[in-house]
């Protein structure tokens, strides 16, 4: 049978505050595991200690401290991230007020665009072209403003090709590399392309269409390919 640690109350001292409670109570759950009620109430009145209790104790959800997580963007992006591995749609508006949390919320538990959180990310250049490039895997015009008042991250920004096409252009060769069969974006691997794109199979969708089209000055049996290792 699954004992729960029991918490006492017969002696909290009066100059404790919620926080302190919370503390002293999750300390005692990492020693003895799942608390009893009364713990538990204890630390739901925290919101640091609820996301870390759903983390470090319960390996999951603790229904009892979302209201107290959700006001808190740390708590929220942490509890969805390493407490429910999914998301935490009570703690987005929280989390929307970061833009490190935005994008990283975005990035590691969306897996795809946090539309309540461009606002603040297109605030500040660096997220705004972390989230293009990561995320977005293109433009971001919603950031752009801020990203070209900056003279580092406007560089690098309109010279990525994950992002700008034209950058992919610039860095074709003048030297056609052949490949094996036509249309076969892997038959010439410099290796940039996968490390451009992501690590996952890439279908003809993104690339071969361009070929088709000339975008990318492709010719039967032939197309430039940059050797350059793209760096994150």
């Amino acid at each position: 049978m699954h004992r729960t640690a029991q918490w006492t109350t017969q002696s909290p001292r009066p100059f404790l505050n919620e926080e302190d409670l919370a503390g002293r109570a999750y300390l005692v759950a990492l020693s003895k595991g799942k608390m009893a009620s009364d713990g538990e109430l204890a630390i739901s009145k925290s919101s640091t200690y609820s996301a870390l209790y759903a983390i470090a104790v319960l390996h999951g959800e603790f229904p009892a401290g979302e209201e107290m997580i959700s006001r808190d963007d740390t708590s929220s992006f942490n509890y969805a991230k390493d407490a429910l591995k999914a998301p935490f749609p009570k703690g987005e508006n929280a989390i929307s007020t970061n833009p490190a949390f935005s994008y990283a919320y975005a990035f590691e538990v969306l897996k795809g665009p946090f539309p309540k959180g461009e606002d603040i990310i297109a605030m500040n250049p660096m997220w705004s072209y972390k989230y293009a490039h990561d995320v977005l895997r293109g433009r971001f015009p919603k950031g752009e403003k801020t990203i070209m008042a900056d003279p580092e991250w406007s560089k690098v920004y309109e010279n990525d090709p994950v992002i700008n096409i034209k950058a992919l252009l610039r860095q074709i060769p003048k030297e056609p590399v052949e490949l094996e069969q036509e249309g076969d974006i892997y038959a010439a691997r410099s290796g940039w392309f996968t490390k451009m794109l992501g690590d996952e199979p890439t279908s003809d969708s993104f690339l071969s269409n361009r070929y088709s089209s000339g975008l990318l000055g492709c010719r039967p049996r032939s197309c430039y390919f940059s050797r350059m290792k793209i760096s994150y």
